[in-house]
């Protein structure tokens, strides 16, 4: 990275991160056909080496990453419930690591989201600099994008995340781009064309699955517990309860 207009998105593992690389590619390049491969060009990953090596700087330029702090102007960060996160990220794990098919175990792992405590709470505070215009390194600006809010009123938020931005670039309408990136598009384009830059995974296992939002619920009672147990301040603190 080396221009302060550059943006990046940001957000714990499994939280809508793919979803909106493909809003984004096909709102500011609409003239794509796009893919696996082409959202990963035009938003590479900063955390991957090879992407970010390969880099071939278009504009606007739009990065990603999972990572808790990163030096940058704009940031764009996406969050989801953590049940509906562990859940995900569970998947994720059979699908590119053969995780055994016991969640019980893998919840305890993952310390019921203890990482994405860590996560959200980072950017939830730097969040709150920002609207209540404190100083602080860089000056950072922050949009904080509810994954359910995306979920439940897609065409709002991606008009106001547009204008938000306010790039003064050729851009795809609402409508179009909705169309385009809806779970079932998505799923059809990783049957058709694949991940791409993912390999050794579990063809059996999507890796985009419904996006549905509350599926956490559906856990058994003591399994539903522990996440609100363990994770009650960060989902007090993000209006979750």
């Amino acid at each position: 990275m080396n221009s302060e207009n550059d943006i990046v998105l940001i957000g714990y593992p499994r939280s809508g991160m793919t979803w909106l690389q493909f809003i984004l590619a096909n709102l500011y390049f609409p003239d794509i056909e796009h893919d696996f491969s082409t959202i990963h060009k035009l938003i590479p990953s900063l955390d991957s080496e090879k992407e970010f090596k390969n880099i071939n700087r278009v504009n606007p330029q739009f990065f990603k990453s999972h990572t808790v702090d990163y030096d940058c102007n704009t940031i764009i960060y996406i969050y989801r419930h953590v049940g509906d996160v562990l859940i995900s990220f569970f998947h994720y794990f059979r699908k590119f690591y053969n995780l055994p098919d016991d969640f019980d175990a893998y919840l305890e792992k993952m310390g019921y989201g203890k990482d994405w405590r860590q996560h959200v709470s980072f950017y939830f505070h730097l969040y709150m600099k920002n609207m209540y215009g404190e100083t602080f390194k860089n000056n950072k600006k922050v949009f904080f994008l509810r994954y359910e809010n995306l979920v439940k009123e897609p065409e709002f938020w991606i008009e106001s995340l547009k204008h938000w931005l306010g790039l003064k670039v050729k851009t795809m309408p609402i409508k179009g781009v909705m169309n385009l990136t809806s779970f079932d598009n998505m799923q059809n384009i990783e049957k058709e064309k694949g991940l791409n830059i993912y390999e050794g995974s579990n063809l059996g296992i999507p890796f985009i699955r419904k996006g549905k939002i509350g599926q956490w619920q559906f856990l058994p009672e003591t399994q539903k517990a522990y996440i609100k147990e363990k994770n009650i301040k960060e989902l007090k603190m993000l209006d979750y309860i």
